[in-house]
């Protein structure tokens, strides 16, 4: 995918000040900004759009600032960039230019923006770096090691922790929901338990794993199933593969709300060495996509119906956006109808109405592609996508 960076240029300090905090309780932000932009080659207006763009960045920076610690800021710096920064102008509400002028190369101006803090606070907690005002998810979580050879599904209880192996990917599921502020029951921990009563596989039904949730009294139930480590033959001797997989239900409907897996492979120096990193590299992406589907379920992102602006160029034909249209309402899930507003020289303008995020549909856009189209995402916000076909493949 590609996604096109608003110019950045030098930027002034600017401030949130206390008049400006009172008006975050109302969940809009309303601050000041100063942005630059370089006249190349007398083009005014593009240096004034840069700097204007310049002084959204500096303006949201600011706010999120207020919102999540230094630290955080500088240890998700990428994250921020790609998936907040870049897409600050769909958090501007209003703004209006208060100063300006040229001087020589450079366009300086001075902007009062009133920035959405609801919607900045909600897109930050997708991305796991801000806990919304309302109760963090409650998760119960179920782990069991499942033998490569035999298949067979064993649960880790109190009892058998002693086995460093089959407990060290539990912590790390643990620890890591745990950091992000979730409250964790882990079910080896409960010495109530009777292991003796239920098989992991039993466990793995949704009808179980929503039936001991409603015992525990959590939000969410998540089970994890790693399937045996082993040294390959054929590798060296501290080469190691682990495969997890994950499944999540939603304890109030018994809804499943996440379902995927992940490989991890290394090659220490020591088989302990290797096993251990290949553990982490399986679990991380998993945890990443995990806790955010549950804060999403969790806060309701993902249930609200929204219109998205979808802009097409690219097309070569009226039939091509025909089949565009139909190969989105056959292939991404998550929407609910389509309305054709315009074609007109190759470009498409529609009103699609999806239950989720702009970004889950973006990640949703991908799956046509086996379709034949050859999509490019250039930008998205929070209720606008342009896309750009870059050529339509021969159908098979």
């Amino acid at each position: 995918m590609i996604y096109r960076l608003l110019i950045l240029a030098i930027v002034f300090l600017s401030t949130v000040s206390p008049a400006e905090s009172a008006t975050m309780q109302e969940e809009v932000a309303t601050v000041k900004a100063d942005g630059f932009g370089f006249i190349k080659k007398g083009n005014v207006p593009d240096a004034r759009a840069a700097a204007i763009n310049n002084a959204f960045s500096k303006a949201l920076k600011n706010v999120v600032a207020t919102l999540i610690s230094e630290e955080t800021i500088r240890q998700n710096y990428t994250v921020l960039e790609e998936n907040v920064y870049s897409m600050s102008h769909s958090f501007i509400q209003n703004y209006s230019v208060l100063k300006e002028k040229a001087t020589g190369n450079m366009y300086q101006l001075t902007i009062q923006a009133d920035i959405a803090a609801k919607r900045l606070k909600s897109t930050l907690a997708k991305e796991g770096l801000y806990h919304l005002e309302s109760k963090m998810p409650e998760v119960l979580l179920i782990a069991a090691k499942q033998d490569r050879t035999t298949g067979e599904l064993l649960l880790l209880s109190s009892e058998k922790k002693n086995n460093v192996d089959k407990y060290a990917f539990e912590a790390l599921f643990s620890e890591y929901l745990e950091e992000a502020g979730f409250r964790v029951i882990k079910l080896s921990d409960n010495l109530s338990f009777d292991s003796n009563m239920y098989s992991a596989k039993d466990l793995l039904t949704d009808e179980l794993m929503k039936e001991l949730g409603t015992d525990y009294n959590v939000d969410f139930v998540s089970f994890i199933r790693m399937l045996d480590t082993y040294d390959s033959e054929d590798r060296s001797p501290g080469s190691a593969s682990v495969l997890m997989t994950a499944k999540v239900i939603a304890v109030k409907t018994g809804e499943l709300v996440f379902s995927d897996m992940s490989k991890g492979i290394d090659f220490g120096s020591e088989s302990e060495v290797a096993l251990g990193r290949a553990v982490k590299n399986a679990a991380t992406p998993l945890l990443k996509k995990m806790s955010s589907v549950i804060i999403s379920k969790k806060n309701g992102i993902d249930e609200t119906l929204s219109v998205v602006h979808m802009t097409v160029s690219g097309l070569k034909s009226y039939d091509d956006f025909i089949k565009f249209q139909k190969a989105m309402e056959e292939k991404v899930g998550n929407i609910e109808s389509i309305e054709p507003r315009g074609f007109s020289s190759g470009k498409a303008v529609l009103d699609v109405t999806i239950k989720g995020t702009t970004k889950k549909l973006s990640d949703a856009l991908t799956m046509i592609f086996d379709t034949g189209f050859n999509l490019d995402i250039v930008d998205y916000g929070a209720d606008y996508i342009l896309l750009n076909m870059k050529t339509l493949k021969p159908s098979e």
